[in-house]
Formats: structure tokens, sequence, C-alpha cells
């Protein structure tokens, strides 16, 4: 007799489970296609996502530069947001020279920009830009 199963091995079978288990049921009778049918390709909407996309991270790249190469703009910015002046921030993000107005939010750890391009489809481009500094 084993200790650790307290009933008589003689009556089970040799291959009994101690745990139970589960058999999966299959359902044959679900026709089965070989192929799925897709919408016809059209990549003008792509495209011009894409375009647009461009014109934001042409924006993006012109703030990353000036963060990462002027000092003062990155002291004068980090100095702002830790301040909560957030028109100072808009300001200094302005200053730049870039054409798209991304939304601002900052926290303790960091700065988030999100540039959104203004068309008339719905989300069509986002760019997200979040830099920390802690």
């Amino acid at each position: 007799m084993d200790p650790f199963y307290p009933y008589d091995r003689s009556y089970y079978p040799i291959n009994y489970s101690y745990f139970p288990h589960y058999t999966p049921q299959t359902n044959y009778s679900l026709p089965y296609t070989a192929y799925r049918s897709f919408p016809l390709v059209d990549p003008k909407i792509f495209m011009a996502s894409a375009k647009h996309m461009q014109a934001l991270m042409l924006d993006a790249s012109v703030i990353l530069e000036r963060m990462a190469t002027n000092r003062k703009f990155s002291f004068d910015l980090m100095n702002a947001a830790q301040h909560s002046n957030k028109n100072k921030v808009q300001d200094l993000i302005r200053s730049t020279g870039i054409k798209s107005k991304p939304e601002v939010e900052y926290n303790p750890d960091g700065l988030r920009l999100l540039f959104l391009k203004d068309t008339t489809q719905a989300n069509c481009c986002q760019l997200l830009l979040h830099l920390r500094w802690f």
C-alpha cells in the first residue's frame, strides 16, 4: 500500500490517473473553408497617412534636435514644466519653428508630446514622444 494513496491499487487499472483530466470535445460539423476572402487593397489612404506622418516626424525631429543640442532651451523647458507653467512650455515648443502644435503633458518623470494631424479622417496619424528627465 502506498503511504500517499490510502486506497488499494489493485482495484484501479494500471494507467489510472490520480488527477482529473479533461478530454476536449471536437465539433466536426462546422464547414471547412480553405481560404479567407479579403477586400481589395487600395493604398490611397495608407499613402496619405504616411505623407502626413512625414510632416509630424519632421516637426518632432526639429524639437528633439533643439533639446539635444541647446542646453539653455532644455533647462528652460524643464524648469517651466517643473513649475507647472504650461504656457511657457508651449511657447518654448512653438519657438522651435514647428508647424504642428503638439499636446503637451508633463509630470515629475518627464515630458510627453503628442503630435496629431488634423485631417478629415478620424485618427489618421499620431506620433507620441515620451522623454524622461528623471
